[in-house]
């Protein structure tokens, strides 16, 4: 996954296998992978955009979407991975951490409720349960 830092140092391209980024230039945001963006952070070298979708009004909406639908809404599949990472590693650069925090834990688990519910309803007779639009954490937690 990519990430739009803004660094605060200057440095040339870097070419690593997952492919060639930068220049680096203080002030100048760019995207990075996930990972480059939680290491550069940790030594204090950039800052984290927040990702358009980690937006408290945003989670609200899809909070409410998730509401009056039956199915799981569409989602990132790794969204409960990358927020924790990014809430964790650059909460400085969230505005209203504690909101968005509750927001994901509401959405986390309305959809765990979807599923169990899902599950609960497979009987001997039904060939299987549809899980469109599961997402990685909730897939993991089935195993």
């Amino acid at each position: 996954k990519k990430q739009t830092i803004v660094p605060n140092f200057k440095h040339e391209e870097l070419s690593l296998l997952s492919g060639t980024f930068g220049p680096f230039r203080p002030g100048l945001p760019l995207e990075v992978p996930l990972w480059l963006a939680v290491s550069l952070k940790k030594q204090q070298k950039c800052q984290i955009v927040v990702p358009a979708w980690m937006d408290h009004e945003v989670l609200q909406a899809k909070l409410e979407e998730e509401k009056v639908n039956e199915s799981l809404t569409q989602i990132d599949f790794y969204y409960f991975e990358m927020a924790s990472l990014l809430l964790t590693h650059a909460k400085e650069d969230f505005k209203h951490k504690k909101l968005i925090r509750r927001l994901l834990e509401d959405l986390y688990n309305m959809r765990s409720a979807k599923i169990n519910k899902s599950l609960k309803n497979l009987s001997e007779e039904s060939s299987g349960v549809e899980l469109t639009n599961i997402a990685s954490i909730e897939l993991q937690n089935l195993r």
